[in-house]
Order: structure tokens, then sequence, then C-alpha cells
């Protein structure tokens, strides 16, 4: 069943484990408290950020350097958008050469028609 926003939850907590939310109909905290909780129902000032780093599988990529690319990501959006470096999110895929395409050709043939030029 796909999750439809509601509105802020406000309102009174009647004494039968139910939360009355103003103009809406009656839900049980259960309920209430998994629609706060969930990002759905967040505003978009306390989403987390989601950043998703893909590079190329060629060479090799150190965790260092993995790890230098999460820590500047995270200070970037921090410093830039002020978002909260403990809830951003960065991954990184490293994609085989095979599965990554450019201008319409694989990525080798794209740059053996770049170096042509």
């Amino acid at each position: 069943m796909p999750l439809v926003p509601y509105p802020p939850l406000r309102g009174t907590f009647p004494s039968r484990g139910r939360l009355t939310i103003r103009g809406y109909r009656h839900l049980k905290c259960g309920e209430a408290a998994t629609r706060a909780l969930s990002p759905c129902y967040q505003s978009k000032e306390s989403a987390m950020p989601y950043v998703n780093i893909k590079i190329t599988r060629e060479g090799h990529v150190t965790p260092e350097q993995k790890a230098a690319l999460i820590r500047g990501v995270t200070d970037l959006l921090a410093n830039v958008l002020h978002k909260n470096p403990a809830s951003t999110v960065v991954t990184i895929d490293e994609v085989p050469l095979e599965n990554w395409g450019l201008g319409g050709d694989p990525i080798l043939v794209a740059r053996a028609k770049n170096q042509k030029k």
C-alpha cells in the first residue's frame, strides 16, 4: 500500500490510544508514530540528504580516496546547504566500463572518437 502524505501531526492525545489530528480522522498511536517518523511525512527541511557517486571501475580507488569523497561531499552539503552531517548519506558505486556509456556509445568507443577529434 503506497504511503500518502498527511498534514503535520498536531492535536490532542485522547485517553483511548488514539491521536486526533485537527480536521482529520482518528489514528491509533502506533500509526501516528509511524507517520511521524516516516520520511514521507517529514518536511523538506528535516529530510536527510542522500548523495550517490558513480565512478567507473578502472584503476584502483583506495578506501582512503573513497573516505575523502564521502567527507568532502558531507562537508559541502553542510557548508552550502546547512545540512546536518550526521544525517547525510553518501554512497559510492563502481560501475564496470562495459556498463558505462556516453553520447550513445560505450565509454571506450566514445573516448576513441574524442581522441580522433
